[in-house]
């Protein structure tokens, strides 16, 4: 929209900008290691601290460039140095927190960021970063409360819902992971947080949309990312089979394909005892049928098939078997006997089931590498 262009715009404008002086160096600099670009980042900041060395701030953000860019003993060297110009300037107790934690001496770290956060002008992201202390030390009760404290930046957020959700605080949980999917939508660990959250609270339309969101996100990422292989690569080159998912995410795909058909089943067991909305239902098995033929139509694309063993085969007749229970089931939701429901159910045990033994398949074959 005009304001996000507006944003790109005066960015363009601060980088295209002569950089004659310290703070505009600084600001280049911090410009920079905000898009990621760590090593012209450090560059940047450092020209700014040569230029003045006594400015305690430049010399943080240019500690924490290198820090970022893989470059701790410059960056504790930075921090040091800044401590011993400043000891009592919070942004600097901030710093030396960070640098303690990067080490694990988690005593002098919450000492350094307890000191920072009780100024009277505390820098910002000190309660994330106590939170983040707190967490690392198993002190989960203090560790929400700091996140609390720490706004909404998705930083805080989610690691607060996930530890909202693990003491069953099922409301504070959604509330905290939809803040953060409102900051990041492509997030798909706050989103699997959010449908837990769902799950848990006995939401379970809302806890199967979003379930079923992640895993449309995530085939599309396939598509695209198969996409760019193609018209990137030569013609001798390009990858002709089934786009794949790495191990990794192929496997939390399966988790939340059974975490879905798991509310499923308590969906429809609610709907059965009259406790749930069957409309609602309805709606969630839509995106779940949505969900299934897209990654289906995803990871089957390609003259080669995706199932090349044990594991895959179990899934791939799992996802077939969920595909078809969810076009049964919407079936089924359009009419009002609950009897109906039976006959897509089982096909959703069974698609747990094969799930299940995808799992354990996946861990044999590990086990043998």
């Amino acid at each position: 929209d005009a304001t996000e262009q507006a944003i790109v715009g005066a960015i363009r404008d601060v980088l295209a900008a002569p950089r004659s002086s310290p703070d505009a160096l600084y600001t280049h600099g911090r410009i920079l290691a905000a898009r990621g670009e760590l090593g012209a980042a450090a560059d940047a900041l450092a020209s700014a601290v040569q230029a003045a060395p006594n400015q305690v701030e430049y010399r943080v953000a240019y500690a924490r460039a290198l820090r970022a860019a893989g470059r701790p003993r410059m960056a504790d060297t930075e921090v040091r140095t800044a401590a011993k110009q400043q000891p009592k300037n919070p942004l600097v107790q901030m710093a030396v927190a960070e640098m303690e934690a990067s080490h694990g001496r988690w005593i002098a770290a919450m000492a350094a960021a307890t000191a920072a956060a009780n100024a009277s002008d505390p820098p910002l992201g000190i309660h994330k970063l106590l939170g983040d202390l707190c967490l690392a030390t198993g002190r989960s009760v203090q560790a929400c409360e700091e996140y609390k404290l720490a706004g909404k930046q998705v930083g805080a957020l989610k690691p607060l819902a996930q530890l909202l959700l693990r003491q069953g605080q099922w409301d504070d949980a959604i509330s905290a992971a939809s803040d953060a999917l409102a900051l990041a939508p492509d997030d798909t660990d706050v989103r699997a947080t959010l449908a837990s959250a769902y799950s848990g609270a006995c939401r379970y339309p809302e806890a199967i949309i979003q379930r079923a969101t992640i895993i449309t996100q995530l085939a599309e990422h396939v598509s695209d990312s198969a996409e760019s292989t193609r018209s990137g690569a030569s013609a001798a080159a390009i990858h002709r089979g089934p786009p794949t998912l790495p191990p990794a995410t192929e496997e939390f795909v399966a988790r939340q394909v059974r975490g879905l058909l798991t509310d499923v089943l308590s969906g429809c067991r609610d709907v059965a005892y009259g406790t749930g909305s069957r409309t609602q239902l309805y709606r969630a098995m839509q995106e779940s049928l949505i969900a299934a033929d897209r990654l289906r139509a995803e990871l089957a694309s390609g003259p080669t098939s995706p199932a090349t063993d044990e594991a895959g085969a179990h899934r791939a007749l799992a996802y077939a078997l969920w595909s078809q229970a969810s076009y049964d089931l919407i079936k089924a939701l359009e009419g009002t006997d609950t009897a109906a429901l039976s006959g897509p159910l089982d096909l959703v045990s069974q698609a747990v089931d094969e799930l299940d033994q995808a799992a354990k398949a996946a861990m044999r074959a590990r086990s043998r590498k």
